[in-house]
């Protein structure tokens, strides 16, 4: 009986701060002014600044849209709609269960609209005008877990890993085909794990260091704002760069220029000319022929698909960079602006990352448009569906 009551008293506490946190979103009687588009990243980019809230004003009433804020939600609804679209093709589209990097692409395709939805729900319920009390536990989780954007910055970091992942399976592809097509692409347990690595690395570091120096403090949520010294909290700027921009960016240009560079000595060992011919060669003419049209069908898939995820990564890359820049500089010690319409566009670029990706399979990837048409026309476009 003693555990059966222990039990059903952390239920019931569970409960009544389930219950807390609801009625705090959606039983207010103020609203809540919408977040500025300057204090989108600092909480997560800058280590050195809190971010806090502020104690509503009596009578206060909600403001119109802004531009910043009809642009994040535009970025929402196309960035969740068009990568649930992906994964409905590849799902639905039986041909593209074949492949290994279409299931790293559903991967991706799950990462970037997880994004768009937390992007929406923080800017949509923002607490930055409420007050909230020291030791309560429900503000307490509100500020750690909901004001820190902790989520939202955990994915966007997932994303960068995602296009790791990616890079990683073209990666063994092309420089290790053999053992690509053995070991790897056929094992569910290596694929799972390099799926589980992209989905876990960000949230547990993000956590780990936003959870202890984030808290309520004088009514006021201050995020990312108790650090024991400040080497500690330089330190961890450096390395949250690193994991989340740095690192991501040296792997994917090692590996995309290794594969450039195996490519390109295969390319010149084909290109040698074959030895004298004999007699009998006619008479494999026909099927040399034909064994010659498949090897450069599926070299031509290949192509594409390594083509497609090489767009992805410089996408990628060019979305990442002004932000990161820009942050690496502060970390510096340059005083920048983080109001400016510079630093707003590098953050709202830095959000159009998770829509692009979907944009580029309609125009660049041969087999999902074949499974596009033959999802909404039935119509076979194209035979070479093999495994790349």
């Amino acid at each position: 009986m003693g555990q059966t009551g222990q039990k059903r008293k952390f239920i019931c506490g569970l409960l009544r701060l389930l219950f807390d946190l609801s009625n705090r979103f959606f039983c207010r009687e103020s609203v809540s002014k919408l977040k500025d588009m300057d204090n989108w990243n600092i909480s997560r980019n800058s280590t050195t600044n809190s971010t806090e809230s502020q104690v509503p004003r009596q009578n206060e009433v909600a403001q119109p849209l802004s531009t910043v804020d009809i642009i994040i939600f535009t970025i929402c609804f196309f960035g969740f709609v068009s990568n649930i679209f992906v994964i409905a093709i590849i799902a639905i589209y039986v041909p593209m269960h074949k492949q290994s990097t279409n299931v790293f692409i559903v991967n991706q395709s799950i990462i970037d609209a997880s994004v768009a939805v937390f992007l929406f729900l923080t800017t949509k319920f923002n607490i930055a005008s409420w007050e909230l009390m020291a030791g309560n536990l429900a503000d307490e989780v509100l500020c750690k877990l909901w004001y820190s954007q902790v989520l939202l910055w955990s994915m966007m970091t997932s994303t960068a890993h995602g296009v790791v992942a990616v890079t990683f399976d073209r990666f063994l592809a092309v420089v290790y085909p053999i053992w690509y097509k053995t070991k790897y692409s056929g094992s569910k347990i290596m694929v799972g794990i390099t799926i589980t690595l992209t989905w876990t690395i960000a949230p547990i570091f993000n956590l780990a260091f936003t959870i202890p120096t984030t808290g309520v403090s004088s009514h006021k949520c201050n995020t990312i704002s108790f650090w024991p010294n400040d080497t500690i909290q330089v330190a961890v700027g450096v390395l949250n760069n690193a994991i989340q921009y740095l690192l991501p960016l040296c792997l994917i240009v090692y590996g995309y220029s290794k594969m450039a560079f195996v490519l390109h000595r295969r390319a010149k060992i084909a290109q040698k000319p074959a030895g004298g011919g004999s007699r009998n060669d006619n008479k494999d003419g026909a099927g040399k022929a034909t064994n010659h049209k498949e090897n450069g069908s599926m070299s031509r898939a290949k192509s594409n698909v390594l083509k497609t995820m090489a767009l992805v990564a410089f996408f990628f890359v060019f979305c990442w960079t002004p932000n990161q820049i820009y942050y690496l500089t502060y970390i510096a010690g340059y005083p920048l602006d983080f109001s400016g319409d510079f630093y707003n566009f590098t953050v709202i670029l830095l959000f159009v990352n998770c829509c692009v990706n979907p944009v580029i399979y309609c125009i660049k990837y041969e087999q999902f448009k074949r499974g596009v048409m033959w999802v909404l026309c039935r119509e076979k476009v194209g035979t070479s569906d093999k495994a790349t």
